[in-house]
This record gives structure tokens, C-alpha cells and sequence, in this order.
């Protein structure tokens, strides 16, 4: 974590002090619990049982292909970014597990509230255009 982001922290520490430690208590309790691995497997076990995809397939397509490099790099990129808002971006596993139930449901109209920076929007753009086409309606306030 670089360090104008630190000092951001625990000066809203030092204001909230009990809001502070609840939220570190649950990133810590998440971090426990949390294997991105584990989890990509019971999405995929949840969309061959119900939608009978090919998640080997779907996986294998967007790991080999040059998005995930490319998201990488915009991910860095928005980490040193000097703006205060930066880590209103979705996660990188939410973000591929959007790509992944996009493609197995293929839908035609995909509807996102709330923007941001457009990591979501990336990655569910990403895998219309591998599914062929549909649209995307963004609506931020």
C-alpha cells in the first residue's frame, strides 16, 4: 500500500476509530476464509450443474487471452493513481467471476448500476463481445 493512501487510513482511524476496527476485524476474517481458487470452482460446479457450460473452456479462453494482462496494468495503474477515490473498484475476482457468469448465461441486456472506475464494465464487456454481442446500460449518479 503506498503511502498517501496509509495516511488516508489512519486518519479516518483516528476520526472513527470503532468504525475502524469492525472494518478491520472483517477484512481480516474475510482474508482468512477467502481462496479465489475455491471460489472460481464452486462458480464453475454452480454453472455446469445448472446451465450445463463449459467452464474449462470459458476459464482456459480467458486466461490465454490478452485481457487479463491488459486489466492487470490498469489496475496498477489506478493503484498509483493520486486521486482519494481510487479503491471504489470492484475486485479482481468479482470482476472475473461477472466475465465468467456473463458468458455461460449469455445474456442480450446487461444492466449495471454504480460505475466508478469501469473495472466491472471492462470485464462484462469483455465477455459480450466473446459471446457475440448484447448490450451494456450503465447508470451511474
Amino acid at each position: 500500500m503506498h503511502l498517501p493512501t496509509l495516511a488516508r487510513y489512519a486518519g479516518k482511524s483516528l476520526r472513527y476509530p470503532s468504525r475502524a476496527v469492525k472494518n478491520g476485524i472483517a477484512q481480516c476474517k474475510f482474508a482468512m476464509f477467502f481462496d479465489p481458487n475455491v471460489e472460481r470452482e464452486k462458480l464453475f460446479a454452480f454453472l455446469a450443474d445448472n446451465f450445463h457450460v463449459d467452464t474449462d473452456r470459458i476459464h482456459q479462453e480467458f486466461i490465454t487471452s490478452e485481457f487479463p494482462d491488459w486489466m492487470s496494468s490498469r489496475r496498477e495503474e489506478l493503484a498509483n493513481f493520486p486521486g482519494p477515490y481510487r479503491f471504489a473498484s470492484t475486485g479482481q475476482w468479482e470482476c472475473e467471476a461477472l466475465y465468467y457468469l456473463v458468458r455461460a448465461l449469455e445474456p442480450r441486456t446487461v444492466v449495471e448500476t454504480g460505475v466508478a472506475y469501469g473495472a466491472s464494465t471492462s470485464y462484462i464487456l469483455e465477455a459480450l463481445s466473446h459471446n457475440g454481442g448484447g448490450h451494456l446500460y450503465s447508470i451511474d449518479l
